[in-house]
Order: structure tokens, then C-alpha cells, then sequence
């Protein structure tokens, strides 16, 4: 069983190492779209796992993987959008 963890962030390293992505929230600040990447890293480089954006007008946009991902090096983020941020689970057993 999968012990899952929660966390918000606005751009940076949620957790090193390996892990799960079970689920990426990106919320807009209602005045300008927002778009966020997530890398298997430490820094905004290297294997992109993830990208998505969500429109203004939408505010937030949540996406839940039925299989989560694997990631070796850690999870990493990078958001694009004034006021941006977001949230994640994500789970460092079930390996």
C-alpha cells in the first residue's frame, strides 16, 4: 500500500530521490494562465514527467494518475505565471 504525501509549492524540489507521482494541482492567480513542469531532478532540467497548463478564467486544473509515476532523482517543479502555484501527491514506498 501506497503511503501517499501531500505538498504546495510554488516552484522548487518537493522531495528527492525516488518516488511516486500520484497527482499535480496548478492553480492560476484568475488573471493569467499558468503552465508547470515537472522533472525527475533536483533542478528544472532533465527527464520531464509532467507539463500542463490551465487557463485564467479556469483557475485550477488537478490531474490524477491511475498508474503513478516513477521518478529516480526526486520531483522538481517549475510554474510559469505570476501569482501561480500548486500542490502534489506523491508517495517515497511502494517500490
Amino acid at each position: 500500500m501506497l503511503k501517499v504525501q501531500s505538498a504546495d509549492f510554488t516552484a522548487g524540489t518537493v522531495v528527492t530521490g525516488k518516488c511516486l507521482l500520484c497527482s499535480v494541482t496548478i492553480i492560476s492567480n484568475n488573471a493569467v494562465d499558468a503552465t508547470i513542469t515537472v522533472y525527475d531532478n533536483t533542478a528544472a532540467s532533465g527527464t520531464v514527467l509532467h507539463a500542463d497548463s490551465v487557463a485564467f478564467e479556469n483557475s485550477a486544473k488537478t490531474v490524477t494518475f491511475p498508474h503513478p509515476i516513477s521518478a529516480n532523482n526526486g520531483l522538481h517543479f517549475a510554474i510559469t505565471g505570476t501569482g501561480a502555484n500548486g500542490n502534489i501527491t506523491y508517495s517515497t514506498s511502494g517500490y
